[in-house]
């Protein structure tokens, strides 16, 4: 693996006997544009997704008033499809649509986040608990388009020998990152905003703080999407001659 590897200029990237220090393959990625929007834009993304998951069950149970059992049937349905389905499609998505060029890479995950915003939205913000799971299951589907393409790309981004570390970065910014600071932020958020909401009635305000908190994070995922466009930008200037 590896002899007939091309990097971006190019070359073909044959094996070192030696692999490189990691501090060494640190420095080549965060020196190319795309590769620190790619990383910002999966941090964030990894922030919203990971809150969104850790309040899923709150929201249905506060917000729409369902039993346990409900609600639990509700987070299964979302978490399987949203995961299964949007990393599939965006594995062998990106097999097929980058093709047509490296861009893709980051052009699939922006599309795929941009239209998971609105369809967040509406999911949290609309009144009837049905048309919410469906909403939000079919946003975290789109959602994960980000997952495989970005890992590919972190890979591809550097020499066979380097593409470990590249790996490490991902999982350490999407689990570290997303898990420590997006459920945290979240309920931060949740507190305040139910506070703020001034009603006395403490499920009702926990109710209230839940949904905002909700609807706020999904300004992660616009912000996350506008790295991944620059990203894309970044990738079409590298393979322009």
């Amino acid at each position: 693996r590896g002899h007939s590897d091309r990097l971006a200029g190019g070359n073909v990237a044959a094996p070192t006997a030696t692999p490189p220090r990691t501090r060494e393959v640190f420095a080549q990625m965060f020196r190319r544009p795309a590769f620190r929007h790619m990383l910002a834009g999966l941090a964030l993304a990894s922030m919203a997704l990971f809150a969104g998951g850790a309040f899923t069950a709150p929201f249905f149970m506060r917000v729409h008033e369902l039993p346990l059992t409900t609600t639990a049937l509700y987070v299964a349905i979302i978490s399987t499809t949203a995961s299964t389905a949007g990393m599939s499609l965006g594995g062998f998505g990106i097999d097929f649509i980058a093709r047509r060029g490296r861009r893709w890479y980051a052009l699939l995950p922006f599309w795929g986040i941009a239209i998971s915003v609105p369809l967040y939205l509406a999911g949290y913000g609309l009144g009837n608990p049905v048309v919410a799971v469906t909403l939000i299951t079919i946003a975290g589907v789109f959602l994960f388009f980000h997952s495989v393409p970005t890992l590919v790309a972190f890979q591809n981004m550097v020499a066979p020998q380097q593409r470990t570390t590249a790996a490490f970065v991902y999982f350490f910014v999407s689990t570290m990152v997303g898990v420590g600071f997006g459920p945290p932020l979240l309920g931060l958020l949740s507190d305040l905003f139910a506070t703020a909401s001034g009603v006395t009635d403490a499920a009702a305000a926990s109710a209230i703080g839940v949904r905002s908190a909700l609807l706020a994070s999904i300004g992660l995922y616009a912000w996350a999407a506008l790295h991944y466009g620059l990203a894309a930008r970044a990738i079409a200037a590298e393979d322009r001659p």
